[in-house]
């Protein structure tokens, strides 16, 4: 039976994906977080705010009342005495950032003369084209008012929305959400969380544990170069709906010249009477004209399971020119060693469970 790829992702992308911490759960960080000081263990530093920060005085316990202020700290009881008593998500006994939300201009408690800036956090990184990546957070509200409409771009794009709207969790207990996002082209990621509709009553809480970790390809081959030079690897993601290819060349070598076909049977790949196949026509290209490149990504290809990708490329180091093909199964025993593989792990990795 055909799956299509895009009703599968309709399902995943607009769904907020939570986890609700559990007492004595320790805590596990994604592998290779690229988001610095995201547990706040640093104090206050590496990353961006339009709100004033306020720091903690022992001597009393009303340091936030003002709106559009945060803190680093490690109880939010400790800067307004309305607010639940809570320890940070990482350890329990660590830093979080603790917000008082921004207000509008003219509401009650408000003395701002112009609307507020809504910024909440904001962190530019280095991140690789043509991968996806996982986005995350953890909130706990630290009263229970007004909860906050939170907001993530990347990029000035708006990755997702988070708005208590599936369930709203007691004051102090600890929620993640989290989005995906491909790079695309992309070498860096702004990051920018923000409060859409903060409010002078309630919108209080506290943010910690901040990732941004690379998510495995659903298919990833070997790129060979003369049957047996191991060069790269041609690997796939599936994002929105859609696949997305990426050639990847490990230097001194590189490409000049990119062909892909994808497919529902290898016997749909572009080939002659006799079963060779004919890079030429395959239905995606890419051609550095004469500019020789280690890595660019396919993007947005509409496919239907299942999958089988034929990836040929045009590849040298220096003087030696060679053919690659992404390492699969052969078209034909002898002669043309022109190569396909499959890529079904990225349906049933998509699937909803």
């Amino acid at each position: 039976m055909k799956r299509t790829l895009t009703a599968i992702a309709f399902i995943a992308l607009f769904l907020t994906v939570t986890a609700l911490a559990q007492a004595g759960e320790t805590y596990a960080p994604c592998t290779g977080n690229l988001i610095k000081n995201g547990n706040f263990e640093s104090g206050n530093q590496d990353f961006i705010t339009d709100y004033t920060y306020v720091a903690e005085n022992p001597s009393v316990q009303n340091e936030m009342y003002p709106p559009k202020t945060y803190s680093v700290g490690t109880d939010p009881n400790l800067f307004h005495d309305a607010w639940t008593s809570f320890k940070d998500h990482t350890s329990g006994a660590g830093n979080m950032l603790i917000v008082n939300a921004a207000c509008v201009s003219g509401g009650t408690g408000c003395d701002e003369t112009t609307p507020p800036s809504k910024r909440v956090w904001e962190q530019t990184v280095a991140v690789k084209p043509g991968t996806k990546y996982r986005f995350s957070y953890w909130i706990a509200l630290s009263f229970k008012d007004n909860p906050p409409e939170l907001i993530v771009s990347i990029n000035g794009k708006p990755i997702g929305t988070d708005v208590f709207a599936d369930h709203l969790p007691a004051t102090g207990e600890w929620r993640q959400v989290s989005y995906e996002w491909f790079s695309g082209s992309a070498t860096e990621a702004k990051i920018t969380i923000v409060d859409q509709a903060p409010v002078y009553h309630g919108d209080d809480y506290a943010l910690d544990d901040i990732e941004l970790c690379a998510e495995l390809p659903c298919v990833t081959a070997p790129l060979m170069a003369g049957q047996k030079t191991d060069v790269g690897s041609v690997s796939a993601y599936f994002y929105e709906g859609k696949l997305y290819v990426t050639y990847n060349v490990t230097l001194p070598w590189c490409f000049t010249e990119l062909h892909l076909a994808v497919t529902e049977s290898p016997d749909t790949i572009p080939q002659t009477k006799t079963g060779n196949p004919i890079p030429g026509r395959f239905p995606y290209h890419y051609n550095t004209y004469g500019k020789c490149e280690t890595s660019y990504t396919f993007p947005a290809i509409e496919a239907t399971c299942p999958l089988y990708i034929a990836a040929h490329a045009a590849v040298q180091n220096g003087y030696q020119y060679e053919t690659a093909w992404g390492k699969g199964t052969r078209f034909v025993e002898k002669g043309n060693w022109g190569m396909w593989f499959t890529a079904d792990e990225c349906c049933t990795t998509s699937q909803p469970k």
